[in-house]
């Protein structure tokens, strides 16, 4: 089921100047324990950054196609901290673009801190890791 589309995504700046924002491949959710949901691009047009995101509240972070033909969720814990970041890539000399999707959480373990990341490739696969990476292209 595709979600509303408005015409147009808009991100209120600090100076109160907004700015266009148009959708990417893979958006963000951000769910949260009394129900209430946060997305990345809103269904009133409105366009949030992962700062929004109140991670003392949180309970689902999903990441899901644009189009909604697929999803990933991180059910989220106490003491979990949130991470959201993308991968951008050129290449053939800059003549091809494309970006990773990059989520997952820190927490302390018995004292030492403990990192799991996701990250959706251009073909919407998923890759598991305990730390950040780059992909190499040969």
């Amino acid at each position: 089921m595709k979600s509303p589309s408005p015409i147009q995504w808009t991100f209120t700046r600090s100076d109160g100047t907004t700015e266009v924002v148009k959708p990417v491949a893979w958006v963000w959710e951000a769910h949260f324990s009394d129900g209430t949901v946060l997305k990345q691009y809103d269904d009133d047009g409105k366009y949030h950054q992962f700062k929004e995101i109140d991670q003392t509240k949180l309970s689902l972070f999903r990441m899901r196609k644009f189009d909604d033909t697929k999803h990933y969720d991180l059910l989220f814990q106490p003491g979990m901290k949130l991470i959201h970041f993308y991968r951008n890539y050129l290449l053939e000399n800059g003549k091809y673009f494309t970006r990773t999707f990059c989520f997952g959480f820190e927490k302390t373990v018995n004292g030492k801190k403990v990192k799991m990341l996701f990250t959706i490739l251009p073909n919407d696969d998923i890759i598991i890791a305990d730390r950040d990476f780059s992909l190499e292209v040969k």
